[in-house]
């Protein structure tokens, strides 16, 4: 199998009315469960500045490992003070060979989702660079106003974009991820400002809970932590058929930073 090397855009995408602040820190909740199936193919890092879920494909033994390989890119990041886009443009770089290196042809090809944001300065304001690809999705919380970031990478987005009506069960296949062909990472970079409530989540929450009841969540909880598990436990009561990662990190204060991140 021919390795090659992820390609990365970077760019700044629209925010409603960002109001940057200068010195903000950072706080986070983080959780995982392995849904019904008893076996966790998620991976997560909620540690600044980095915060990113991965979500493995390709059988329990290749996708435990394809999201473990992606997440151990990111650990090199951690406990800086920001983080440049060559920086995670690199580490998937380095994730995508890594993936595609388990390939052993004895099974489906392994893969693996990456969602999250990184803390970064743009223009010298603090600014959030969000990174997507697959499935996994990156959503803000601005002035009590819920929106995705991140695009999905699957068959049923681009029949959506290209103004099907109907979208049938199985389009929800891939249509890129880390370790397969020649994956394209998207990179955004949003103006930061305090009070800002970043979700990163795989679809093992976003399949069974909607984007209203992830508003009213992200509202509602006054720390981090306290909204992650909540919406933890929403997608476990809600049925969750998949693995289910969230993690919830919050610009607030001034200056200095902390992260934490727990299994549930």
């Amino acid at each position: 199998m021919t390795v090659t090397a992820a390609r990365t855009t970077a760019h700044r995408a629209a925010a409603p009315d960002p109001v940057p602040a200068r010195r903000l820190r950072l706080e986070s909740g983080a959780f995982t469960h392995p849904g019904p199936r008893g076996s966790n193919e998620d991976a997560f890092l909620a540690s600044a500045p980095v915060f990113v879920v991965a979500d493995g494909v390709g059988g329990h033994r290749h996708g435990e490992a394809a999201s473990g390989a992606v997440v151990r890119r990111f650990e090199a990041l951690v406990g800086a003070p920001t983080v440049r886009p060559a920086a995670v443009g690199a580490a998937i770089r380095a994730a995508a060979a890594d993936v595609a290196a388990l390939a052993d042809g004895r099974g489906p090809e392994p893969g693996s989702t990456l969602a999250g944001v990184a803390w970064a300065v743009d223009d010298g304001d603090p600014a959030w660079l969000v990174v997507g690809i697959g499935d996994s999705r990156v959503y803000l919380l601005r002035g009590g106003v819920l929106r995705q970031v991140t695009t999905d990478h699957t068959l049923a987005q681009e029949l959506r974009d290209a103004g099907a009506e109907e979208v049938a069960a199985g389009s929800t296949l891939l249509t890129r991820a880390l370790g397969r062909g020649v994956p394209l990472a998207d990179q955004w970079l949003l103006p930061a400002a305090a009070g800002d409530r970043v979700l990163v989540c795989t679809d093992g929450l976003t399949r069974v809970v909607d984007d209203a009841t992830l508003a009213a969540v992200l509202s509602a909880e006054p720390g981090p932590t306290d909204a992650a598990r909540a919406l933890l436990r929403a997608a476990v009561r809600g049925g969750a058929v998949d693995d289910v990662t969230v993690v919830v990190v919050d610009a607030i204060g001034e200056a200095g930073s902390g992260a934490e991140g727990e299994h549930a």
